[in-house]
């Protein structure tokens, strides 16, 4: 089990991961849910979603999401979450990553692909989608601040890589923001040691100090749990340019309409290694 305070509802909350046959799934009071049942609610400073029935909502779950998408667990692992959202840990998804390797599930191939190009322009953001033989994430950020000296990150599909190099980024805001997040009930539960605060005058309250590319490397990690809520990480090229949360959903809802995801004919056989 792991325990900690919720980012945005200043709660204690709790994760466990256990193996199980079958689909991953998410349990929340006594509902259960598969990830292809969960439908996103919010995708504003985070993203929370909702089972079929209305019962289950879960937020902050990218963290979580982009740990079982990166290590390839969209099968065999069943996830209590106890309170309105999942921990926030260590701010990233290292502790998560860790505690999902540590349930001995296999993991397995993707089950889609890009199958044409396409870009898209949605909320501010760019996406650049392309057909490969592998998956390569690229992602680059806009910030006009002297602690994000590195603008851009990529991930090229590698489990390993993810828990040993982009996992522990941990997520991040503005000082000048945090008023008016806590008078809409968000960020509660931030603190300067798990939580990157950035300040107007280019320097940061955080203990430590962010690495010259952590905030791209987290962008990265959203992402991937983006990706992966929205119907799994597909095998291909995806380049984003300031993404958030919202925008790559919308991306994604318009891909998934313009036929740009295909099935991947290899899951047919052998879909999990």
């Amino acid at each position: 089990m792991l325990q900690g305070i919720a980012l945005h509802a200043g709660v204690q909350t709790s994760v466990t991961l256990a193996l199980c046959d079958g689909p991953t799934v998410i349990e929340q009071h006594g509902v259960i849910a598969r990830l292809d049942e969960l439908r996103v609610q919010r995708a504003d400073r985070g993203v929370a979603v909702v089972d079929p029935t209305g019962r289950l909502r879960v937020d902050l779950i990218e963290h979580l999401m982009a740990a079982v998408g990166a290590l390839g667990l969209e099968r065999g692992v069943h996830i209590s979450i106890e309170g309105p959202e999942a921990p926030l840990l260590d701010g990233g998804a290292k502790q998560l990553a860790l505690g999902l390797r540590s349930t001995g599930a296999r993991p397995c191939a993707p089950t889609r692909r890009i199958a044409r190009r396409a870009r898209f322009e949605v909320a501010g953001a760019s996406f650049e989608l392309e057909p490969s033989d592998r998956i390569l994430l690229h992602v680059a950020v806009e910030y006009d601040h002297p602690l994000i000296q590195e603008k851009t990150a990529a991930w090229h599909g590698d489990a390993v890589d993810f828990v040993e190099r982009i996992a522990a980024a941990r997520t991040y805001g503005f000082l000048s923001e945090a008023q008016a997040l806590r008078a809409t009930a968000r960020a509660r539960g931030a603190n300067t040691h798990d939580v990157i605060v950035l300040c107007d005058d280019g320097t940061s309250i955080s203990d430590p100090l962010p690495l010259p590319d952590e905030c791209v490397r987290h962008k990265l990690l959203d992402l991937i749990g983006d990706l992966t809520l929205g119907g799994g990480l597909p095998i291909g090229t995806i380049r984003a340019l300031r993404p958030g949360h919202r925008a790559t959903h919308e991306m994604l809802a318009l891909a998934q309409q313009q036929g740009v995801f295909a099935p991947t004919p290899a899951i047919e056989s052998e879909p999990c290694a």
